[in-house]
């Protein structure tokens, strides 16, 4: 199905319709310890992901279609670090954490 962007943007602009599933708040539902919900209750998203691609499969099918020379001029106007990242991924970042955690227990009965 091909739609216009005015199409689209008319759909988005519409206010949202809540189904019966979602006619609770999420303060509502009943959680268990973890803030996880429990068996049985209502989706917090319960028209679940939207079909079709995503806007990163997407592009990634048109660059995929794209010629070299259009690559080329594509990438003409992406900085070259942005580029590199595209290519290669980001850089391997190693994260130390050192130090001493202390506490001080106070108490509150007096």
């Amino acid at each position: 199905m091909n739609r216009t962007w005015q199409e689209i943007n008319a759909q988005l602009s519409q206010p949202f319709q809540p189904t019966e599933d979602s006619s609770k708040t999420s303060q509502e539902l009943e959680r268990d310890e973890k803030g996880r919900l429990l068996p049985g209750q209502a989706s917090l998203n319960p028209r679940g992901r939207p079909s079709g691609k995503t806007l990163k499969e997407y592009q990634a099918e048109q660059f995929r279609m794209m010629t070299d020379e259009e690559k080329a001029a594509w990438l003409k106007d992406v900085a070259k670090d942005t580029r590199w990242k595209m290519s290669e991924g980001l850089p391997k970042v190693d994260v130390g954490i050192s130090g001493e955690l202390t506490s001080k227990i106070v108490s509150v009965d007096e």
